[in-house]
């Protein structure tokens, strides 16, 4: 029998750590909005809407090396995914569902009030100010790259109920090639700064648009 190659292998791990984070990604999402409240308010196709939570203590910077804390997201209807820019598909796909979404909410003004994009990057080591700021506008002039230390993006990420994981370099020699597991959630945020829901793996545009406007509509508590 030919024995699995060293790729192989990596696959197959990579893989396993994939399903582990999306099964603790859904615990941690339910633990977190099950903390204030048992039952969700209503119900739509989208998902649940949970009881509001508000963000605290966040201490990260922009694109622009300005800082970016909870009061950033007062005033806005934010949505928020968090990865990381060397991300081969599911952040480039995630943050193109979220541009369409903007854009079809800017042409048909289904949406009112001003709307925030918000790109965390898990990976301070690669992603800059200047790398996220290409990155996120490449997908949409109005979004914003947000990065920090690693103790203070663990600190937001895990008030959103986000997962990732920064695996070892598979080169010894090659110390800056190492890969980054994530959950390919996307999260809103209302203008008072509290977390109010998810979509856990959104499939189209249309799912994002649907839930902001069910907000913008009074949905939410």
């Amino acid at each position: 029998m030919e024995r699995p190659t060293r790729w192989g292998k990596r696959k197959v791990q990579r893989g396993l750590l994939i399903l582990l984070l999306l099964v603790v990604g859904v615990f941690a999402v339910h633990l977190i909005f099950h903390s204030t409240r048992v039952d969700p308010v209503s119900e739509s196709d989208s998902g649940p809407v949970f009881s509001a939570r508000p963000l605290s203590n966040i201490q990260l910077l922009d694109h622009h090396g300005q800082p970016f804390g909870a009061e950033r997201f007062k005033g806005f209807w934010s949505m928020v995914f968090v990865g990381y820019t060397l991300c081969p598909d599911i952040c480039p796909t995630s943050l193109g569902m979220m541009a369409e979404a903007f854009h079809q909410m800017e042409q048909g003004r289904s949406v009112s009030g001003k709307m925030n994009g918000i790109f965390v990057s898990v990976d301070p080591k690669r992603d800059t100010p200047e790398k996220l700021k290409e990155y996120v506008q490449y997908f949409h002039p109005s979004f914003i790259g947000v990065t920090g230390t690693q103790p203070q993006i663990d600190h937001f990420v895990q008030q959103v109920g986000a997962i990732y994981a920064i695996h070892d370099p598979g080169d010894p020699n090659a110390p800056e090639t190492y890969e980054v597991i994530h959950s390919a959630s996307i999260y809103f945020i209302d203008p008072q700064g509290r977390l109010v829901d998810v979509i856990l793996e959104p499939r189209t545009p249309m799912e994002l648009v649907e839930k902001m406007v069910q907000w913008q509509k009074g949905a939410g508590p």
